[in-house]
């Protein structure tokens, strides 16, 4: 990131230093897998080339962390990273709960996203990766009694099939989906009587998946979603208590 110069206004100055660096670190390709570790100018480097306060550039550096561009190491500085799918996560999370998204319209959005990894993966699954799943599905069936395993692998298992849709934005997209209503896919796996019909539905889509059909593909997998919500919609409305802690559409759920 050497010979890069920068300019900012006097607003918000920490804001400003913080994306003009993101862009330098976006230009510069971000950090690759497996590459060497990219490392940030030192703080007073930085305040030299923005020309602001110090103040202001560890300000801009706790906002590239937020934003998960960088990681910061005690005595050895700031160090180019990739958003991991917490990071990602976590500022979808923040706008469904200052706009008061509801949790209908975040699983609408999951269903956009699992139908279109259903046909990718249909017509792009190695038979490896399918066996990885029977694999999956053979774990369920050990833990069915154990909710929170049950919860994990049903997880898993859909953030898997996103993997294999060979987009790797999409599997990003659905990893912060599942991510966004964990907590809601719990309480329809804990739902009492849902397990084996749970563990049937899984094994369609991995059947239909082999079918190399996406059209039949990603209606085995809209349907599963459907139920998936409708045992959601049965728990909550049974009066059990929404899950604390960043819940999507709290408040509004309109379930």
């Amino acid at each position: 990131m050497e010979g890069i110069s920068y300019s900012v206004t006097r607003s918000c100055l920490y804001e400003q230093v913080a994306d003009s660096l993101e862009r330098s670190i976006i230009a510069a390709g971000g950090a690759e897998p497996g590459a060497a570790e990219e490392k940030l100018p030192s703080e007073n480097e930085l305040t030299k080339s923005f020309g602001v306060s110090r103040t202001v550039v560890r300000e801009a550096l706790k906002l590239l962390k937020e934003r998960g561009l960088i990681e910061l190491r005690t005595g050895d500085g700031a160090y180019v990273t990739r958003p991991s799918g917490e990071a990602i996560s976590s500022v979808v999370n923040r706008i469904v709960l200052l706009d008061n998204i509801s949790l209908d319209a975040v699983h609408e959005m999951r269903v956009v996203l699992e139908t279109a990894s259903a046909r990718f993966a249909s017509l792009r699954a190695t038979d490896e990766e399918l066996a990885t799943l029977d694999a999956m599905l053979e774990r369920m069936r050990e833990h069915k009694d154990d909710i929170p395993v049950r919860i994990r692998l049903d997880i898993g298992f859909h953030v898997a099939i996103a993997g294999m849709s060979g987009n790797p934005l999409l599997w990003k997209f659905v990893e912060t989906m599942t991510t966004q209503l964990r907590d809601f896919i719990g309480k329809g796996v804990a739902k009492p009587g849902s397990g084996e019909d749970m563990l049937l539905r899984h094994a369609a889509i991995v059947a239909s998946l082999r079918s190399r059909d996406p059209e039949i593909a990603a209606a085995t997998m809209r349907e599963h979603l459907e139920v998936s919500r409708q045992n959601i919609r049965a728990v909550l409305e049974a009066g059990q208590a929404s899950p604390d802690g960043g819940a999507p559409g709290k408040g509004n759920d309109r379930a």
